[in-house]
């Protein structure tokens, strides 16, 4: 059987970043839930921000999950983790993670495609 996929974001030709088409209505609920609940919540303080945690980030006007890779003092580079892009945030773009179902219990949706290395 064929899995079909959509374009989420590319570094390069080689390293790019796709989605399950069977997950869309997921990415939607997701992103959905962060939309509403987001801008109506406070950012944490930049000392509270732990390295590989989950928070929602701000992006082009919109909210979505991510991972902390490096914390600076008013600014936090993060891995969009249902979308692949990397980014660097001000603090004030960050919330925590709102505790609802699919949010949380939702594994990564980017799926990185990249060409194997031989030996």
């Amino acid at each position: 059987s064929k899995l079909q996929m959509f374009f989420s974001f590319a570094y390069s030709a080689e390293d790019i970043y796709l989605q399950r088409a069977d997950m869309e209505n997921l990415v939607y609920e997701i992103d959905d839930v962060l939309n509403k609940n987001c801008p109506n919540s406070s950012p944490p303080a930049v000392e509270t921000i732990a390295l590989n945690s989950l928070v929602a980030a701000s992006y082009q006007n919109s909210w979505y999950r991510a991972q902390v890779l490096a914390v600076e003092k008013s600014a936090v580079k993060v891995y969009f983790i249902d979308y692949g892009n990397k980014e660097e945030v001000n603090v004030a773009d960050l919330r925590p993670i709102p505790q609802d179902l699919p949010v949380m219990n939702t594994p990564s949706l980017a799926v990185r495609c990249a060409p194997r290395k031989t030996k």
